[in-house]
């Protein structure tokens, strides 16, 4: 399990992803990071 209250940047929330075998680019890093900081919802849409 990934403990998301430490995540401290955009490319330490990329990092993260990777670990847990997620393929995410920079774009979709940077609205996570803000989503998880912000204490807000995030919701995406679009092909897989």
């Amino acid at each position: 399990m990934m403990n998301l209250d430490k995540i401290q940047s955009i490319e330490e929330t990329q990092t993260k992803l990777e670990e847990m075998l997620y393929v995410a680019d920079r774009g979709l890093s940077t609205s996570i990071y803000l989503s998880l900081k912000l204490g807000r919802p995030l919701f995406l849409e679009g092909e897989a």
